[in-house]
């Protein structure tokens, strides 16, 4: 076999063993998000698209899901289930219940999961589907928050705090093993948002061993990453306004995300956090322009780890907030290694091709 052939058939195996192919997928990674009226009303979306670990992302094409018009901020919450089929979030009919909309219903209300307590709000699907943590208010007024976690379908729910503080937005790790929230000790008025003493904890799904992640500033809307090692979080400051930072989940290597220094919405407490991709490498956060932003536009923006990139992805200027980045089940992203190896393969092609015809 000519040295030309043998590389060929490197560069082929390398595809044929296990490398992801480099076709267009019709959509690799799924978004849930909202975008609001003015009036409180909002209308959900399922927003599909693209990414690839070499090009970015790009391609998002969306479909309106459902519009609520809420009596307070509980339908600012959300989740969507890994199969991309159902949503679970508070029903601003009745914020005392979480409920499941699917596509099986037409994306009216399939089932009610949970109701008691005051009122339920932040519902988040756990990766594997299997499980949801949320808060629920006890007293009314928001002074008197808990976590809880229970099945996907409501059973087995159990209350996993008992702080008699606000304990909220909950976010629980891939392995279902440990549960990230914010508690705010002492709330201060910025509108409907929570500025003050507020810090990231974590603990044992089932409910032991809690412990801080952070001290001492104003840190809100954890979410684990994908592989559960980083937390996202929002910290408010009084001179940028809310921007991102992350943390390993053993409260070491803080970081700021500089490019949303003054951007993170702060308008309503239910849009001041971000959504990791699958591959977690990106962040998905909702904007807002304050004082201290370079950035005139509101939307759905896109920054990646390590460069502070910053894309704004929805075009046009409303509130909106994102809930949920997935990833399609089925799909395939291409690596960086098979196209440095399909790049290395063809570019050794053409010179022992040239070679070839000078010889």
């Amino acid at each position: 076999m000519s040295l030309i052939r043998r590389i060929a058939a490197l560069v082929l195996a390398s595809l044929v063993l296990g490398a992801p192919a480099l076709t267009a997928q019709t959509a690799t990674d799924a978004f849930l998000y909202a975008q609001g009226a003015g009036n409180g009303t909002r209308t959900w979306y399922l927003g599909l698209g693209n990414r690839s670990s070499v090009t970015g992302f790009a391609n998002v094409t969306s479909t309106s899901l459902y519009t609520l018009s809420p009596t307070n901020n509980g339908s600012y919450f959300g989740s969507l289930s890994p199969d991309l089929t159902k949503t679970i979030s508070s029903n601003c009919a009745n914020c005392g219940s979480l409920v499941v909309r699917s596509a099986a219903a037409g994306w009216g209300i399939e089932s009610t999961v949970i109701s008691g307590g005051w009122e339920n709000y932040g519902a988040r699907y756990s990766r594997d589907g299997s499980k949801i943590v949320w808060f629920r208010e006890i007293t009314g007024g928001g002074d008197s928050r808990e976590i809880w976690i229970a099945n996907a379908d409501g059973s087995g729910a159990t209350q996993l705090t008992s702080n008699g503080t606000m304990d909220n937005v909950p976010d629980i790790s891939a392995d279902n093993s440990k549960v990230v929230w914010s508690e705010v000790g002492v709330p201060v008025g910025n509108g409907s948002a929570w500025i003050g003493t507020s810090n990231v904890w974590i603990m044992n799904a089932d409910g032991s061993d809690k412990h801080l992640v952070t001290v001492g500033g104003t840190d809100v809307w954890p979410r684990f990453s994908p592989d559960g090692s980083k937390i996202a979080f929002s910290r408010w400051s009084s001179v940028w306004g809310w921007s991102l930072f992350t943390i390993n989940a053993d409260g070491t290597g803080e970081a700021e995300i500089e490019s949303s220094r003054g951007l993170v919405y702060p308008g309503n407490a239910g849009e001041v956090g971000a959504s990791w991709s699958p591959d977690g490498l990106s962040l998905a956060f909702n904007g807002m322009p304050t004082s201290g932003s370079a950035n005139g536009f509101a939307g759905i923006y896109l920054t990646t780890l390590g460069d502070n990139s910053l894309i704004r992805w929805t075009p046009n200027d409303v509130s909106q907030g994102i809930y949920d980045w997935r990833e399609v089940p089925g799909s395939v992203v291409p690596e960086p290694a098979t196209v440095a190896l399909l790049a290395t393969g063809l570019v050794g092609l053409g010179v022992l091709a040239r070679r070839r015809r000078r010889d």
